[in-house]
């Protein structure tokens, strides 16, 4: 895809554990008439390794409603979260609009949480890969294509990973289903602006949110 706007890094919180950061972050901000509540968490759950869902889904969902939990000081088990097989997980309440968008990796899931709009995250770890030249060709397209082939063999799949993960994570964000390069909407595409995750070594990950 073409190089949309890029933000800086993003920090993932590790969940549990960060459960109290994050409830003393909201404390400090609204007890200060100055400040908002965060408007944007990504939370990272250990999973199972292995590539059946079950019980990742089941982390993700309870680490969403914690997270909902503190960010609009509620009890867990009243958010409603909505999650139907083959599509988005999505959360019933509407103040304030809440956009969330998840991804797993054997091992780690990571979950976006954004109050106010839309939002995707994507993830992935790099590895052997015969046919990345041909996905990207499809999917990316020539100019991305052409970006991947100047970097050194040795790091080609990993800068393939960071591509695909910024496609991928903004068209979760636009609500847009994958796509062959000719019958992607780019332009709506560049309208996302991307940022990469802080994660575990051998991950790679990226965050899109509108413009």
């Amino acid at each position: 895809m073409p190089e949309s706007g890029s933000a800086a890094s993003i920090p993932v919180l590790a969940w549990p554990q960060s459960a109290g950061d994050l409830l003393l972050d909201c404390s400090n901000k609204a007890s200060d008439a100055g400040k908002q509540r965060s408007e944007l968490i990504v939370l990272s759950i250990v999973t199972p390794v292995t590539t059946l869902r079950d019980v990742a889904r089941e982390r993700v969902r309870l680490a969403i409603r914690q997270a909902l939990g503190i960010l609009l000081d509620r009890s867990p088990a009243s958010i409603p979260i909505i999650s139907n097989p083959g599509q988005p997980v999505f959360v019933t309440l509407t103040q304030p609009e809440i956009g969330l968008s998840i991804s797993h990796q054997p091992g780690l899931s990571l979950a976006a949480i954004r109050l106010g709009g839309s939002i995707g995250i994507d993830i992935m770890r790099p590895e052997a890969m015969p046919d990345w030249e041909q996905i990207a060709q499809e999917y990316l397209g020539d100019q991305a294509y052409r970006r991947l082939i100047r970097q050194p063999k040795a790091q080609q799949v990993v800068a393939f990973a960071h591509e695909w993960t910024r496609y991928e994570a903004s068209l979760k964000c636009l609500g847009l289903a994958i796509s062959e390069w000719h019958r992607a909407p780019q332009a709506a595409l560049l309208g996302c602006r991307v940022s990469a995750l802080i994660l575990p070594d051998g991950l790679v990950g990226a965050l899109a949110t509108p413009s």
